[in-house]
């Protein structure tokens, strides 16, 4: 899981100790010999929800930096990963899972309400494109215009894993 904010991180699916679980619990192809109430079908999907999404968890508190596209883009796809592509279980994850989502929703309205900034500067001062304030201000313009990017894209991911939880209202400066 170290490796969640690297380039190109290997898919979920793809990692041996997931084959080995899966292998285990039978997860892709249930015969038709096992019980409905199997609970070897369910280990897969409580490994998923006590190790791998509290450990997701903790890299998006203590680790991600939501500006960052590199960061925020792997955070993502394995999310988009965990949600969508897994069947987790029958009763889902969702405290594990929601505790992921208001996780990234706080660090998000972290970066909104510290990053997110704007400066207002006299006209004639940013018509001078090479100006020192024209630079700062068209740097913070694009890091806002990431961010929001970002944001939209982690609305998106919500929504495909079967969570309608994260809402732009929640992003909103406090009032």
């Amino acid at each position: 899981m170290g490796m969640i904010f690297q380039q190109n991180s290997t898919d979920l699916k793809e990692m041996p100790w997931f084959r080995a679980v899966e292998g285990f619990s039978d997860a892709k192809k249930p015969s038709e010999s096992k019980r409905d109430d199997d609970p070897d079908e369910e280990v897969l999907p409580r490994v998923i929800e006590k190790t791998i999404l509290p450990k997701i968890t903790a890299f998006a508190k203590n680790v991600w930096d939501p500006l960052s596209t590199s960061q925020t883009e792997n955070l993502t796809q394995l999310c988009d990963n965990v949600f969508e592509k897994q069947v987790l279980s029958r009763r889902e994850c969702r405290q594990a899972k929601q505790d992921l989502i208001n996780t990234v929703v706080l660090r998000m309205k972290q970066s909104v309400e510290e990053d997110v900034f704007i400066p207002l500067y006299p006209k004639s001062t940013v018509e001078d494109k090479s100006s020192p304030c024209s630079k700062f201000q068209g740097r913070r313009f694009w890091s806002a215009v990431e961010n929001t990017l970002w944001v939209n894209r982690w609305l998106h991911a919500s929504q495909k894993g079967g969570s309608k939880i994260l809402e732009v209202g929640q992003l909103s400066p406090s009032q």
